[in-house]
């Protein structure tokens, strides 16, 4: 099969393919349906953050995983710059309570788990994250804000890390 184009005032112009009907079908058919399926995870359910040219896609929970094949991440223009960006409290995981997407930003609250830290047990949904996330397309930059709020009449001391992938992924 063949396509010819010819270029019209700096424009190409396709024209149909070429060839037997029947080579056609049976291509279009093993294309169809013996090609390999994508492996990327879907990013149906992302909060998605915009400002000019410059867009961040998180999961619910507000992570980018550090691993597998997935959509998330920040990019700019046709490229992708942060493929993976997590936040880890203690160890532990923390579940998503609310949401939602504002102009330019992002707030998400989580509430944790029971979690072990040093000798103490602290009771799951006590500690509530509050996790903002902007996006300026101008400065180019995406601010994150952290905020901790503990309803245990005990202060708790908690290690927080934040691991971070920058990769240029042009798309």
């Amino acid at each position: 099969m063949t396509i010819t184009g010819r270029s019209t005032s700096g424009r190409m112009r396709l024209d149909r393919p070429t060839g037997h009907p029947k080579r056609r079908e049976a291509r279009r058919q093993r294309v169809l349906t013996h090609g390999v399926p994508s492996i990327t995870e879907g990013i149906a359910d992302a909060l998605v953050v915009k400002d000019l040219g410059l867009f961040f896609l998180c999961n619910g929970k507000g992570q980018v995983p550090l691993g597998g094949s997935h959509g998330f991440g920040l990019y700019y223009r046709d490229c992708r710059y942060v493929s993976g960006f997590e936040v880890d409290v203690a160890g532990g995981g923390f579940d998503p309570l609310v949401a939602t997407v504002t102009d330019k930003g992002a707030l998400i609250e989580l509430a944790n788990r029971e979690l072990a830290a040093g000798s103490e047990t602290i009771p799951k949904e006590t500690i509530i994250l509050e996790w903002t996330r902007r996006v300026d397309g101008s400065l180019l930059r995406l601010d994150d804000r952290l905020a901790f709020h503990n309803f245990r009449d005990a202060p708790s001391v908690l290690p927080v890390s934040v691991r971070l992938i920058a990769a240029f992924d042009d798309i």
